[in-house]
């Protein structure tokens, strides 16, 4: 297997794929933003800018952020309310995520934005009507916000510590989850995976050993043995937000080695705090497992795993 093992096929997401997901989310954006001006009576002309707006600007950006700063400690430190982790709970954890991610944000967005509305409003003013210079002092830099936001991962260190936290409970050390590579997984037959708006089915930490990768997750585990590997591909997930950096996602063929079943699933980086690093750990992983799968390196000791219990 080692000698005849052919290098993983390579697939980023299609130019066009890109463009629907950027039309898809532009109407997302504009749409809110309508139905927020439709509610608040249609679009209101601004006031020249002055030393009082600046000022008020500023006060407003700290309370928004503030607020934003103490609903995201909470977030974190409680793992969205996710406070049993004895028992499988990462579909429990992927819902509070997604409802946290709904709302925390948004703080953290409305502070940029009447921040920098001022200044936009003070560079604009006199060259445009006043309505349209309210629309784009405000509207504008919050839109931009929420694109840095799909570049930058707010929710990786709280993904992490779920990762951690839950493991430990399945008898898994602190140190013996440092060695191992933190992921997520989904199944790449099913056109719908995940749980609670996430793509991942589940969360969880891969280890390399000589004979077979490890794999421990919430509600799921299973090993991988070298000779059980039926290709390994790098395809950009259709779903995965960091597909659109040019990520590109370990998609593994093999045999479970518990039921002899055939699975295909694609592998998510978990931690990584944006799209960059996101892509430089996965490629990392898919360097280590491809050198591993042709016997080109040898693993960490196994006794890095010995104990790790399946679930």
């Amino acid at each position: 297997m080692n000698e005849t093992a052919t290098p993983p096929v390579e697939q980023l997401m299609s130019p066009m794929k890109k463009l629907l997901w950027l039309l898809g989310l532009a109407a997302v954006i504009v749409g809110s933003i309508s139905l927020g001006v439709w509610m608040s009576g249609g679009p209101r002309p601004v006031a020249p800018p002055n030393v009082l707006s600046f000022a008020f600007s500023i006060v407003l950006a700290v309370v928004f952020a503030f607020v934003g700063a103490v609903l995201f400690a909470i977030a974190v430190a409680t793992c969205c309310f996710t406070f049993n982790l004895s028992k499988p709970a990462y579909r429990r954890y992927a819902v509070h995520r997604q409802l946290t991610n709904w709302f925390v944000p948004i703080f953290f967005y409305a502070s940029f934005a009447v921040l920098c509305a001022p200044s936009i409003a003070m560079a604009l003013y006199g060259r445009l009507s006043p309505t349209a210079v309210g629309m784009i002092a405000y509207f504008g830099p919050f839109v931009l916000a929420q694109l840095l936001g799909m570049w930058f991962e707010i929710w990786a260190g709280m993904d992490a510590l779920f990762i951690t936290r839950r493991l430990q409970q399945i008898g898994i050390t602190r140190e013996q989850i440092s060695r191992g590579w933190k992921i997520g997984w989904s199944d790449a037959t099913k056109k719908r995976t995940g749980a609670g708006g996430l793509v991942e089915d589940d969360f969880g930490a891969l280890w390399i050993m000589p004979e077979a990768l490890i794999v421990r997750g919430d509600h799921n585990s299973f090993d991988i043995p070298r000779k059980q590997i039926l290709s390994l591909e790098r395809k950009s997930h259709p779903r995965d937000a960091s597909s659109f950096f040019g990520v590109r996602h370990i998609l593994i063929h093999f045999i479970d080695a518990a039921d002899g079943e055939e699975r295909k699933h694609y592998l998510h980086m978990v931690g990584q705090w944006n799209a960059t690093s996101y892509r430089r750990r996965m490629d990392q992983l898919a360097d280590a497992i491809e050198q591993w799968r042709t016997g080109a390196a040898s693993p960490e000791p196994k006794e890095q795993m010995a104990s790790a219990p399946l679930q």
